[in-house]
């Protein structure tokens, strides 16, 4: 038995606003699933448009070309517009499954990705009710169009219930076995810390310490401790792998203080002071003069036969007359 035009409509337009309803809250339970996934913590400092986005791209994207639909498909055809529409949700559904990307990029790809989605819906939104207002009569029209509503709410209640089962099936990250993890590091000798891409300043003397980096989740700060706990500077965090420096206004004073506590204030030296000169300066001032020198150790013997051979060897004639006696050379 072949189905009435109206009633193939009612089921395609029905189906259409179940898909694009689901989407519309599918990703509220399964948000942390999600950004586990994506190894991206959407509460860190300017991450949390990500988290904004992922929530209301997809919404935004069909609220804004609602209208925009509708108008084109009264010009180009209804159901052309509304057939586009089913494409375009089913590659945009496909391309959220086949992310290719981890971290911020990959969480920009899916808030893309969503948004194409969102094109999808807006047309399959703004042609179902006119569809459905052509296909019936008017005795009609309360129930198709009730029909119509039922199922855009109850995708509404299936794409929170969705999303927690398909969440449940994606495994987290275990939980750290301390609620703030510390990590540790060590002070350069410009009193900085290295951490997650940044450098973080210390107070001036602590070069070579370790000392404990923490981080609590949903904060903006970073704390630095020593290793027995005492907190010893908190810098608002910058974002990670930015090469930032950050530095406290009361390090950089001390630090200049320290520095310039360093430097001697005293007058400079007016005039040399006279010292005797060594017995090593008396020596070598005799043997510029052409005195023998008393000291013994001064005499150092040079056996030149082998400087003869070498340049024997090398085919060069040596200057002076070679000996084979070792002489004995004068030397300071």
């Amino acid at each position: 038995m072949k189905l009435e035009y109206k009633w193939i409509v009612l089921i395609n337009t029905t189906i259409g606003m179940l898909m694009a309803s689901i989407n519309q809250t599918i990703v509220l339970i399964s948000l942390p699933a999600i950004f586990s996934g994506l190894h991206v913590d959407p509460l860190a400092p300017g991450q949390s448009n990500l988290l904004l986005w992922m929530l209301m791209g997809y919404s935004a994207v069909t609220t804004v070309l609602l209208v925009t639909f509708g108008r084109i498909a009264d010009i180009f055809g209804r159901v052309r517009i509304y057939n586009l529409g089913f494409v375009v949700f089913t590659v945009g559904s496909l391309l959220c499954a086949l992310t290719p990307s981890v971290g911020t990029l990959g969480a920009i790809e899916l808030i893309a990705f969503r948004m194409l989605q969102g094109l999808g819906g807006a047309c399959l939104f703004a042609n179902s009710i006119a569809l459905l207002t052509d296909a019936f009569p008017a005795n009609q029209r309360g129930f198709s169009l009730g029909i119509n509503q039922i199922a855009f709410i109850a995708g509404n209640v299936v794409g929170v219930v969705l999303g927690g089962i398909l969440a449940a099936a994606e495994p987290l990250h275990p939980a750290p076995a301390v609620a703030f993890p510390a990590e540790q590091r060590k002070v350069c000798p410009q009193g900085l810390v290295s951490w997650r891409g940044n450098s973080y300043s210390v107070p001036p003397g602590l070069a070579g310490a370790v000392v404990s980096v923490r981080h609590q989740l949903g904060t903006e700060t970073v704390r630095i401790a020593t290793v027995s706990g005492a907190v010893i500077a908190a810098h608002l965090r910058a974002l990670d792998g930015a090469g930032r420096i950050v530095r406290d206004a009361g390090h950089v004073a001390a630090l200049e203080k320290a520095v310039l506590a360093s430097v001697s204030t005293a007058k400079p030296c007016t005039h040399k002071i006279r010292r005797p000169p060594s017995p090593a300066a008396l020596a070598e001032a005799a043997r510029l003069r052409g005195q023998p020198s008393t000291d013994p150790a001064h005499k150092v013997v040079i056996d030149l036969a082998t400087y003869a051979a070498t340049a024997a060897r090398l085919g060069v004639a040596p200057q002076g007359k070679p000996t084979e006696q070792p002489e004995t050379i004068e030397q300071s």
